[in-house]
């Protein structure tokens, strides 16, 4: 009797992760979906409703991209939040870095921080994956085109 009480609780508790799984997946869709619609309000309003917690890289990627169309400065925040989450992740080191770029090319006065920054980000990225050449042109692109007191050459 207890195994057969064991047995259908493992099977809940399977079919709870699966859906979860399944909704988790079709709730990125729809961010995607949105995103690619140009609804950047739509879903940093979305994504803003999930605790950071649940948030994957992909909704990271989501979040930072969506903030960096509308304001600077809250995708800076956001992709802070991402490299602490996932300091591991390339990916979201390549995010920072590039609006650590925007930023530096907004700013007079912060130009060479945000620059300093991104250089970082970028060598992390390239240090986490150094066969990747996504994160490889994303570095040699910041060598090229920033100026030598940034880092640049």
């Amino acid at each position: 009797m207890l195994s057969t009480k064991l047995r259908s609780c493992y099977f809940a508790i399977s079919l709870l992760t699966i859906s979860g799984t399944s909704i988790a997946q079709i709730d990125l869709s729809l961010y995607t979906s949105n995103y690619d619609k140009g609804e950047y309000q739509q879903v940093v309003n979305d994504l803003k409703l999930l605790t950071f917690d649940s948030f994957s890289p992909k909704h990271y990627e989501l979040y930072v991209s969506s903030f960096s169309r509308i304001d600077l400065d809250d995708a800076e925040d956001a992709a802070e939040r991402a490299i602490t989450a996932y300091d591991d992740n390339a990916q979201m080191y390549l995010l920072h870095g590039r609006v650590m770029g925007q930023q530096a090319s907004g700013s007079i006065f912060s130009a060479l921080g945000y620059a300093k920054r991104a250089l970082a980000s970028f060598k992390k990225a390239t240090n986490l994956e150094p066969t990747n050449t996504k994160y490889l042109n994303a570095l040699m692109s910041f060598y090229l085109m920033a100026p030598s007191i940034a880092g640049g050459d």
